[in-house]
C-alpha cells in the first residue's frame, strides 16, 4: 500500500512539473507590448538559444496585400524604404513568389558596416487570402567582403491579412543577431527604431503609389 501511494505521489508530482514547464515554455512565446508609435504597436520576447529579443511590429493601412508585395519585391526601390538600406542587387529569381538578393545597410561610426544575402519566398491562403513573405539570410552565395560585416541569422515574417473597407493589417516578425561585437543591451535597446522607420516609410510609399493610381483613374 505504501508503495502504491508512493507511485501516486511521484506521478502526482511529474504532471506538476510538466504542467509547471509547458506553462512557462507559453509565457516565454508570449509577445509583450513595448510601445505604440506612428500607430504601429511594437511587442517584444526573449528566445531560449539568445538574448537579443525578437520583434512584432503591427499596424494597418489602407492598400493591398499586393501592392505592398509589389513594392517589397522591388529591389531597387528598397533602399527609399528599408532603414539604413544603401544597395541591393538582385541574385537571383526564382519565380515571381521567390527570390535572392544581397543587401548593404549602413552602420553608425564607428561600427562598420553590414550585408547579406537575403532569400524570399511568397505565399498566399486560398481560403483566407492572407499573404505571408518569409525572408531569411542565405550564407554562401556572395563571398564576404572585407569592408562589410556579414550578417549570419535573419528570420523575417509580413503577414498580410486582408480587413474590411480596404485595409489590410501589416505584422512584420523579426530575429536577427547583426554580428560584430555589440553589447546585447545596446541592440536591444535600439533595435525597434529601425523597424519603426521601416514601416512608416512602406507606409509613406504605399500611399504616394496609391495617389497615383487614383489620380490616373480620374484622368
Amino acid at each position: 500500500m505504501q508503495i502504491f501511494k508512493l507511485r501516486i505521489l511521484v506521478l502526482f508530482l511529474l504532471i506538476i512539473f510538466v504542467t509547471i514547464n509547458l506553462s512557462a515554455q507559453k509565457d516565454k512565446e508570449q509577445w509583450i507590448f513595448l510601445k505604440e508609435s506612428n500607430e504601429i504597436s511594437i511587442y517584444y520576447r526573449t528566445p531560449e538559444n539568445s538574448a537579443i529579443k525578437e520583434l512584432k511590429l503591427s499596424t494597418i493601412s489602407k492598400t493591398t496585400p499586393s501592392a505592398i508585395v509589389s513594392v517589397i519585391s522591388d529591389i531597387d526601390l528598397m533602399p527609399q524604404w528599408a532603414y539604413v538600406c544603401v544597395e541591393t542587387n538582385l541574385i537571383k529569381l526564382v519565380s515571381q513568389d521567390e527570390w535572392y538578393y544581397y543587401y548593404i545597410s549602413d552602420a553608425p561610426w564607428p561600427l562598420m558596416d553590414r550585408d547579406m544575402v537575403i532569400h524570399v519566398k511568397v505565399s498566399q491562403d486560398s481560403t483566407s487570402r492572407v499573404v505571408t513573405i518569409n525572408t531569411e539570410n542565405c550564407n554562401g552565395l556572395v563571398a564576404e567582403k572585407d569592408d562589410y560585416i556579414r550578417i549570419k541569422k535573419l528570420i523575417g515574417k509580413w503577414v498580410l491579412t486582408p480587413l474590411i473597407d480596404g485595409l489590410v493589417q501589416i505584422e512584420l516578425y523579426i530575429s536577427m543577431d547583426p554580428g560584430g561585437i555589440i553589447p546585447t543591451w545596446i541592440i536591444n535597446s535600439a533595435m525597434s527604431y529601425g523597424p519603426i522607420k521601416t514601416i512608416t516609410s512602406l507606409k509613406e510609399i504605399l500611399e504616394e503609389k496609391s495617389a497615383i493610381r487614383q489620380k490616373n483613374r480620374l484622368h
